[in-house]
C-alpha cells in the first residue's frame, strides 16, 4: 500500500502533465478543460499532502466518516 506522500507525488504529476497537455491544445475550450483537470489533480494532490503531514489518528478517523461504504446497511437504510 502507498503511503500518502506517495499519493500526494502523484496526483501532482498528473497535474503537471495536464498543464504540459494543455499547453499544445490550441481549442481554447479543451484548454480550459484540460486545465480544469490540472486544477482537480492539484486538489487532490494537496488532500493528500495534509493526511500525510496529520496524525495518524486524526487521519484514522478521517477514513472510518469518509467510508460508509464499508457497512452499507447503516448508511443504505439509515
Amino acid at each position: 500500500m502507498s503511503s500518502f506522500r506517495d499519493e500526494a507525488a502523484h496526483w501532482f504529476a498528473r497535474a503537471a502533465e495536464m498543464r504540459t497537455l494543455a499547453a499544445g491544445i490550441a481549442d481554447p475550450e479543451a484548454k480550459r478543460k484540460m486545465l480544469d483537470v490540472a486544477d482537480n489533480c492539484m486538489t487532490i494532490a494537496r488532500s493528500a499532502e495534509a493526511r500525510a503531514d496529520a496524525p495518524l489518528d486524526v487521519v484514522d478517523r478521517a477514513s472510518d466518516d469518509s467510508f460508509p461504504a464499508s457497512d452499507p446497511p447503516a448508511w443504505i437504510n439509515g
